[in-house]
């Protein structure tokens, strides 16, 4: 991001003429987002250098949005200061939003003057052979904590984990599978995000959950966009044996006449879910499984929900059509089956580990 104009320019035609955009830190050089830069008001020069950077960017058809700061309580960074940094992008650049990351719930409230979308990371972190080590809630908790630190005045987006931690050197850590990738999605989805950007797209060929899934779900939220943009449109009642009610998170959207019901199951168990809706619907399609429900007496819909699972419901004939999601979860088995072969060493779950001599980032092993 600190390069030349000229470079950075250059590089942002090439996203353009790829078809796609950049989300890119504002920053002149790497000095003003280093300690113990972070840590202090926004100097006049500062200001000066970062009004002139973004001049010089902002007119590029390339640049979809300034990224102010990626977790900035783990640096830690002063909010006023984050705040200044904002304030001279709004004035210099009022056409391109500015997003703030955050890595905890008090981050939020933290930084919430520091960018017109706050789009935190609550990884759930998956451990190797287990499921999440932290509550798949998690995921929900940051997001009602966006609205509640804004007062409803930010837009809401999610950094969600499509990335194994043990790529990183932590240990006994996986990557999600396309469940659990569907799960943080739509989880957000239920509480009022309207944008996904995921990281990291660096492992995707590490994975066939992330090579095959990612891909499969995008094409998922594209056929959706409009009910995931839509605002909620009526209440659910939820009915499940206590006390794993608040594990089956539930919102309704309409797009025209068509009504969609999202719902998803953050238990570590699997659930029978009954939803009552509003009367008068025979049955709805089930999107991405091949298979529509019955609503006993026209509003009740009895289901099951393996752990971890979403459901999505809809009167939509068209979104009910497609490609089953069994079907991509077979392939993700099957190419996974592949690599589990004698001699393969570099596959993950081989017991092997290669350790080398020289120090990096994330660790020599």
């Amino acid at each position: 991001y600190w390069f030349p104009v000229d470079k950075v320019r250059a590089d942002l035609d090439a996203v353009v003429a790829a078809g796609s955009h950049v989300t890119i830190y504002p920053y002149p050089s790497p000095k003003m987002v280093e300690t113990p830069a972070w840590g202090k008001p926004l100097t006049d020069e500062e200001a000066e250098a970062l009004r002139q950077r973004v001049r010089a960017l902002k007119d590029h058809p390339g640049v979809f949005a300034w990224y102010m700061a990626d977790e900035p309580e783990l640096r830690p960074a002063l909010p006023d200061r984050c705040r200044q940094m904002r304030e001279v992008l709004a004035a210099e650049d009022p056409f391109h939003p500015t997003i703030m990351l955050n890595d905890t719930i008090a981050g939020i409230y933290k930084y919430v003057d520091g960018g017109d979308i706050l789009m935190p990371d609550p990884y759930p972190c998956f451990i190797k052979g287990g499921l999440a080590a932290r509550p798949m809630e998690k995921t929900s908790e940051f997001m009602k904590a966006c609205g509640d630190a804004s007062r409803g005045r930010r837009a809401i987006w999610v950094t969600p984990q499509a990335f194994n931690y043990g790529d990183y050197g932590r240990q006994n850590q996986r990557g999600p599978t396309l469940t659990e990738l569907r799960n943080q999605l739509y989880q957000v989805v239920i509480y009022g995000a309207k944008g996904f950007l995921w990281y990291t797209y660096g492992q995707i060929h590490n994975y066939p959950d992330l090579g095959v899934g990612m891909p499969w779900l995008s094409y998922e939220v594209a056929d959706l966009k409009s009910a995931i943009l839509a605002d909620p449109a009526q209440d659910v009642k939820v009915a499940v044996q206590a006390p794993l009610s608040q594990h089956i998170h539930v919102s309704t959207r309409r797009v025209a006449e068509d009504l969609y019901i999202f719902a998803v199951n953050t238990a570590t168990e699997p659930q029978d879910v009954k939803l009552t809706v509003t009367p008068g619907i025979p049955s709805l399609h089930v999107v991405s499984e091949q298979r529509s429900v019955p609503l006993a007496d026209g509003k009740v819909i009895a289901d099951h929900f393996g752990i971890y699972e979403t459901h999505i419901y809809t009167t939509d004939a068209k979104a009910g059509g497609r490609t089953d999601i069994k079907l991509a979860i077979t392939t993700i088995q099957e190419q996974i089956a592949a690599l589990k072969k004698p001699g393969n060493l570099a596959y993950e779950d081989s017991g092997a580990t290669v350790q080398v001599s020289s120090e990096s980032t994330y660790g020599s092993t």
